[in-house]
């Protein structure tokens, strides 16, 4: 998975830095690192905790990819940000595409439909 971030990120020209037990480099606090962030790859609980902290998420894993979580895709997905929304091959080019969907705003206002108990953090 970190290879076609890592091309994806320099080619778009962003910095990128890898965290998790997938890299051997797991976080205590996630919360308080991904406020430093302002795109977060990963699924599931994690994209859930990045979105809570108000960041934009682009949805993927080894899987595959579900791409950049927007109010529009979240109430689609039906909130599901699994396996289910995987559907498409982790590549440089997809991830280049998704990484062009960023939009801060939007990232904000997913951050609010997310069900109780994933309420957006103040701030």
């Amino acid at each position: 998975m970190v290879k076609p971030i890592k091309d994806a990120c320099r080619r778009s020209g962003i910095v990128v830095d890898f965290a998790g037990y997938g890299v051997g480099n797991p976080l205590q606090e996630p919360e308080t690192a991904m406020p430093n962030y302002d795109l977060v790859f990963c699924s599931g609980l994690t994209a859930r905790e990045a979105l809570s902290c108000r960041r934009a998420v682009i949805c993927c894993d080894d899987r595959g990819l579900g791409g950049m979580i927007s109010v529009h895709r979240l109430k689609d997905w039906n909130n599901n940000l699994g396996l289910k929304v995987l559907t498409q091959a982790l590549t440089m080019e997809n991830l280049i595409r998704e990484i062009g969907r960023y939009d801060a705003i939007d990232a904000m206002k997913a951050a609010e439909v997310l069900p109780s108990g994933f309420a957006a953090l103040p701030g």
